[in-house]
């Protein structure tokens, strides 16, 4: 299914530039200037676009433990307001999607990126056996922008809603923002406030008018793709199909502690899960690293060496010059496991030349 954006025509007009993700899907770049859409998520509020990100909703009395039972987290401790991450996998325990679920009262919502989400939906149908459980399809109905920045919840401020709780990460309420009913999930992926709005596809363009005048005091500004990539690698936040994908174990991802419960009972691929953890740890995992007295950007795909023209010990998987840390050449990476560690030093092309590189927590 071919993911569009009911804003397209509006954004063509701005002489947006586009790009693709995924089959049949595009998303906008930039806007207008890179930095001039960077600035606000650390400053101000940025707004986005997102219809790389599909929608799923479950509603029936037994949605949460029809999910507990397939995925990797404890979905039937969830209490009304709460979102939280899972992982549904193969019977060899990799990764199929990384998902994030928000509880409601009457519903279960399931927000995933748009490549994964047919192969969730059939899953999801395919393990349906007689359960309370009706699975609703909502990509072509509803449409998801999302604000990031300090200023993000001064803008669904000026609504008039007061009951979002600006305290608390992991959070989903339903929100009435001016004429527009709208399912927001907070999730903090750019290292700022993080608040994900699914409303109605058709009502989508009115919303993006109301949050653009509703920031004019609170400096927001459209944001692409592009800036909200340099965002999210300096928070050190790892993407599903980007950083790890369908080739993946839960334990190489680093997102354990969010993503994956140890006191759960069974789900499929539960067994490669454990049995890891048993022995003591996977072969690679994604870590952060920085570039070492060096302005030259190893790029998504560049091998790492132990050395330079040494032995190969990984690769990059996203990198980007940080403003942040002064245009510092950074990334993530997947590595091997023993050279996991804060202040390793390796090797990775850029550029034409070998630069030093060194593993760092991009999170602090």
């Amino acid at each position: 299914m071919s993911q569009s954006t009911p804003m397209q025509s509006l954004f063509e007009e701005a002489d947006a530039q586009f790009m693709a993700f995924g089959e049949g899907c595009a998303v906008v770049a930039m806007h207008d200037v890179l930095e001039m859409e960077y600035a606000p998520i650390r400053k101000a509020v940025g707004l986005m676009d997102c219809p790389h990100r599909a929608l799923i909703e479950l509603t029936g009395a037994d949605r949460l433990d029809f999910l507990h039972r397939l995925t990797t987290n404890d979905m039937n401790a969830m209490k009304q307001g709460e979102v939280r991450r899972t992982m549904l996998l193969g019977a060899k325990g990799r990764i199929q999607s990384d998902m994030l679920v928000a509880q409601d009262h009457e519903k279960t919502l399931i927000d995933v990126d748009a490549i994964s989400a047919q192969t969730v939906l059939d899953e999801l149908d395919a393990m349906l056996f007689g359960e309370d459980v009706q699975i609703v399809d909502r990509r072509e109905t509803y449409h998801r922008v999302s604000l990031h920045g300090p200023n993000a919840l001064n803008v669904l401020a000026r609504f008039g809603d007061k009951g979002f709780d600006p305290t608390v990460p992991f959070e989903y309420q339903e929100l009435q923002l001016g004429m527009i009913l709208t399912d927001v999930l907070r999730w903090d992926e750019c290292g700022a406030r993080g608040y994900h709005l699914w409303t109605i596809r058709e009502h989508a363009p009115v919303l993006w008018r109301a949050l653009v005048e509703a920031g004019e005091g609170e400096g927001i500004y459209p944001l692409g793709w592009l800036a909200y990539n340099i965002a999210r690698i300096e928070a050190g936040v790892p993407l599903f199909m980007i950083d790890y994908g369908t080739d993946t174990l839960p334990g190489e991802t680093g997102q354990l502690d969010e993503a994956v419960s140890f006191t759960k009972g069974c789900y499929r691929g539960q067994e490669v899960v454990a049995r890891m953890r048993d022995i003591g740890h996977p072969s690679k995992l994604l870590v952060g690293f920085d570039v070492v007295e060096s302005d030259r950007l190893p790029v998504a795909g560049t091998p790492i060496y132990d050395e330079p023209r040494g032995k190969a010990v990984g690769a990059v998987t996203s990198s980007t010059p940080s403003p942040m840390r002064g245009g510092k050449p950074i990334g993530i990476a997947m590595v091997k496991w023993d050279l996991r560690d804060a202040g390793t030093r390796l090797s990775a092309p850029a550029e034409g030349e070998h630069v030093e590189i060194e593993i760092t927590d991009l999170s602090r």
